[in-house]
């Protein structure tokens, strides 16, 4: 594995990382979209791998957004430009300002109102600079030259799930270089002569996290197979049952991760604290598991558990 801690600064400079301008040249934040319309013509489950392996090697993109957001226009007949684009899936704005990821490096942002319109900002002005708690920028920006280019019904509720989908892949990505750095210092480190991982308490541990990430994998797989089956967002639910199980395995993982290696003194020159920040920042970044869980009981109340249980395994 790469040395997260050097190649994934927790800071971000005045220019995006070194990755990016290459995947937008390579047409990798427009996968699904249709070649004819700009993109890579390729499908949900690719873009799921990308968030998932980036994550896993350290890289702090906005790939569920600009993914989502390109594929919300080729789904539109629009043509995709291969730029950096942010999504904003609400009900409006109050005077034309928002708080976006990576705002102040953004060419442009969909915003898809509640009626299913899509708009998209091809002016984005910096208000004022922030960043998440992985270091990533996260800014207030105006919104400007706004063009409405359609009205497809359903196309908030896909964007939605679509999204939630590949942030939840983007920490298991994460999830895994913690278990992997986790596992290889308690193999490695030794104690009273054995190494610790003969320690009873600490192979559980490790155990432990692996069950989370294979749970976590296996929901996500399913999830992504559902959105491919059904474009019309019949998958929302499978979605937000990925985002509340994301967050369970994200706040366990990164505990037993600093736990496992003590968590003194290495958290910025060691690749754990990149990982565990950006589980934090990811965890949270599409209204938390909070909203998700919600929307999981809305439709086990409305429909049953059954109804729930067969959406998902169907």
């Amino acid at each position: 594995m790469q040395d997260i801690a050097k190649d994934s600064p927790s800071a971000f400079g005045q220019e995006p990382p070194a990755a990016w301008p290459r995947l937008v040249e390579l047409g990798l934040t427009a996968i699904s979209v249709a070649e004819d319309a700009g993109g890579s013509g390729g499908t949900f489950l690719d873009e799921v791998v990308l968030c998932e392996q980036a994550a896993l090697r350290g890289l702090d993109l906005p790939l569920p957004t600009n993914l989502v957001a390109s594929w919300v226009l080729g789904h539109g007949d629009q043509a995709v430009t291969p730029v950096t684009r942010g999504l904003i899936v609400d009900d409006g704005f109050d005077d034309g300002r928002l708080v976006v990821p990576w705002g102040r490096w953004l060419d442009e942002v969909v915003l898809i109102a509640a009626d299913g319109t899509v708009s998209v900002a091809r002016e984005v002005n910096v208000v004022t600079t922030g960043e998440d708690l992985a270091g990533g920028p996260v800014d207030t920006v105006a919104l400007g030259g706004v063009v409405e280019v359609g009205r497809w019904a359903g196309q908030r509720t896909t964007a939605r799930a679509r999204a939630g989908i590949l942030w939840s892949a983007q920490v298991l990505g994460a999830a895994r270089g913690v278990h992997a750095l986790a596992r290889a210092h308690v193999m490695t480190r030794e104690q009273f002569g054995k190494p610790l991982v003969r320690i009873p308490a600490v192979a559980a541990s490790v155990a432990h996290m692996r069950t989370g990430l294979i749970q976590l994998e296996s929901v996500v797989e399913r999830a992504a197979l559902l959105a491919e089956r059904d474009a019309a967002g019949g998958f929302l639910e499978a979605a937000a049952i990925c985002r509340t199980i994301a967050d369970e395995v994200a706040t366990d993982v990164a505990a037993r991760g600093h736990q496992l290696h003590g968590a003194m003194g290495i958290t910025e020159e060691y690749g754990l604290g990149a990982y565990t920040r950006r589980l934090w920042s990811w965890r949270d970044a599409d209204g938390g598991a909070r909203r998700w869980s919600e929307l999981v009981g809305r439709a086990a109340r409305e429909g049953g558990e059954s109804a729930v249980w067969d959406a998902f395994t169907a």
